[in-house]
């Protein structure tokens, strides 16, 4: 079987970013929210962080086709992302996740 993608950008961009991305895709919220383990078989959940991480770091507005690219570049870029960075981009990607959990929506809900 032939890699995809996100399957070969794990093995050519190998790094502190990468692995920051595979731990928070197996983030149980973001799990939860994504309500597939099909998009795990191929590190499809590991794509859609790092999909996330593009456009937190470079908004939609610099977004210039094709996506392959696109994310490429975002990987090589922050390849040995680490300390505050990777802190700052980890607390944006968790509280993001948060706020479209649709349990934790409804807890918040429940509580007002």
């Amino acid at each position: 079987m032939a890699l995809n993608d996100q399957e070969l950008r794990n093995c050519i961009y190998r790094g502190n970013f990468n692995t920051l991305l595979k731990d928070l895709a197996s983030d149980a919220n973001f799990q939860i929210i994504l309500n597939s383990p099909r998009l795990r078989d191929r590190m499809l959940d590991v794509e859609l962080v790092l999909r996330f991480s593009a456009f937190f770091h470079n908004t939609h507005l610099k977004y210039k086709s094709p996506m392959k690219q696109f994310l490429n570049h975002e990987l090589q870029k922050h390849r040995n992302i680490e300390g505050k960075d990777a802190q700052e981009f980890k607390l944006a990607f968790k509280n993001s996740v948060d706020l479209v959990n649709p349990y934790l929506v409804t807890e918040v809900l429940e509580g007002l």
